[in-house]
């Protein structure tokens, strides 16, 4: 069904990101906040401030938003290009390019920060290290891009709910 929609423009391609981008945002934020309180009472045996937990999604969604919306713009809308151009509009399309377009932010957000720190101050910075009586800082990594590719394919999905909705309406009529 999907092959046979006419040609999606950039700006519904835009406009699905936008909204990729806020579904991103939200879900990663239940996604980090599961973990923090999982972390807090179940492994570190603490309790876990309902004030923090509220500061903390509250900085998600002013300082993220922002972020997830030129993020989701600037490596969703060439991924998508590319998928368009190859004709894969199904939702598990959306699915594996939402994950995939996590996995790319989550490479933009690790090493980009890291090799800035390399260039800047000469540092010998190893985020792999083991810290004593932790986990190790790959089940961090791992996680963290668990987590962005879970919310990428709810974004993804989310994206291709709307950009296909009015293609889909417009050709019923």
């Amino acid at each position: 069904m999907n092959a046979r929609l006419g040609h999606l423009s950039t700006w519904r391609m835009g406009l699905g990101l936008a909204a990729a981008a806020v579904m991103g945002v939200i879900s990663y934020m239940v996604l980090e906040l599961g973990t923090a309180v999982v972390g807090t009472t179940l492994v570190d045996g603490g309790e876990l401030n309902s004030l923090s937990v509220f500061n903390a999604a509250l900085a998600f969604m002013i300082f993220g938003a922002p972020i997830a919306l030129v993020l989701s713009l600037a490596v969703g809308l060439p991924i998508w290009k590319f998928a368009e151009a190859r004709r894969l509009r199904s939702r598990r399309s959306a699915l594996i390019l939402g994950a995939s377009t996590g996995a790319v932010i989550y490479l933009l957000l690790i090493f980009l920060p890291q090799l800035y720190e390399l260039l800047a101050y000469k540092s010998n910075h190893n985020s792999w290290q083991a810290i004593p009586g932790a986990l190790p800082g790959w089940f961090y990594a791992l996680l963290y891009v668990m987590k962005l590719a879970v919310a990428g394919c709810i974004g993804g999905l989310t994206a291709h709910w709307v950009a296909f909705s009015a293609v889909r309406s417009a050709e019923i009529h």
